[in-house]
């Protein structure tokens, strides 16, 4: 693929449906994400709804940054990104205690430490945004390889 096909198939790549309980979400590939994308997901990540998450947040990213400076350099596009992952957690506190489970208790936990925070929901969204941002990183780097 190239880096033209690439950045266009992030927008689609992800979608999500309302889950069989009726409340919560789903995420998943969509049958347009190119197996390229589905690897670099599972080399770095469980299937887990979070990381699903994430990584659609983090494609999306990717996508808006590259569609609002196309023409900007790989560095130009990194400092994007670490602008742009400071805003994509919910500002919903019962969204964001949900991001909160059993794989991700420490580096909440290390986060709300590292950063002296009085707040579970703030340190959640703090865990979130890192998440995509990493994510974003690792997918710009796939898309100018």
């Amino acid at each position: 693929m190239t880096k033209k096909e690439k950045i266009a198939v992030l927008a689609k790549a992800m979608q999500s449906r309302l889950a069989r309980d009726g409340e919560s979400t789903e995420w998943y590939f969509s049958p347009d994400a190119p197996e390229e994308l589905k690897d670099l997901y599972l080399e770095h990540y469980e299937v887990r709804d979070i990381d699903y998450e994430t990584f659609s947040d983090a494609c999306d990213l990717v996508s808006e940054a590259y569609g609002d400076h196309p023409d900007a350099t790989d560095d130009q596009i990194t400092d994007d990104i670490y602008e742009r992952a400071s805003d994509t957690a919910s500002v919903y506190t019962s969204d964001r205690l949900a991001y909160l489970n059993m794989w991700n208790e420490d580096e909440v936990s290390e986060t709300m430490r590292e950063y002296g925070m009085r707040s579970i929901a703030d340190a959640c969204a703090a865990w979130y945004d890192r998440q995509v941002e990493q994510q974003a990183i690792i997918i710009k780097d796939w898309v100018n390889a």
